[in-house]
């Protein structure tokens, strides 16, 4: 089933069999994205995702197609995760005569 026919499927008859079929369809999705990039814990980042979009299903308007939303939120989600692995990394100083060495 594809993103867009479970979203509606959901939306015409809001279950939770319906629901775990559609989240089961995100995952699918989203785990293709996520496997594309070089995570520290692509298990958890998908779980991350998986949860967003279930938490944020009332902020898509129906413009466009639902797969380009959850692309959209897994992209976004993929750059916060880099952006806070940037922050991690430690700076050290350099010696006074490092420049002797190269």
């Amino acid at each position: 089933m594809t993103l867009d026919s479970a979203y509606t499927a959901y939306k015409l008859h809001t279950t939770e069999q319906s629901l775990t079929i559609l989240l089961s369809a995100v995952r699918s999705y989203a785990g293709a994205i996520v496997r594309d990039y070089d995570l520290p814990d692509p298990d958890d980042t998908l779980s991350e995702i998986v949860t967003r979009v279930w938490l944020r299903l009332d902020a898509y308007s129906g413009r466009g197609h639902f797969g380009g939303w959850v692309r959209q939120v897994t992209r976004n989600y993929i750059f916060d995760t880099f952006r806070k692995v940037e922050r991690r990394i430690v700076t050290c100083s350099m010696p006074d005569d490092f420049g002797s060495y190269v």
